[in-house]
């Protein structure tokens, strides 16, 4: 439906962001204020979900990605070997 739709495209934003900044570390509200082009307002946690959804896509291993890494404390990047 309408809602697949759109989480589709918000996990394409946040995909096109990290690879469009190769290695550098957003923060989850920075993800959220470019892909939701609103403040994050607590709403950080949803960052994480398409985070989530996106690995089960892209990586070969999702809970071990090679691809969206997450730096503690940070937030995540993108990383290409």
């Amino acid at each position: 439906g309408l809602g697949d739709v759109y989480k589709r495209q918000t996990e394409y934003d946040i995909l096109k962001l990290l690879m469009q900044n190769v290695g550098k570390v957003f923060s989850t509200k920075e993800i959220y204020r470019a892909v939701w082009k609103e403040d994050p307002m607590g709403a950080e946690g949803s960052v994480a979900v398409h985070i989530r959804h996106l690995r089960e896509k892209i990586e070969i291993n999702p809970s071990e990605p090679r691809y969206i890494k997450v730096i503690w404390g940070r937030g995540y990047k993108m990383e290409v070997q």
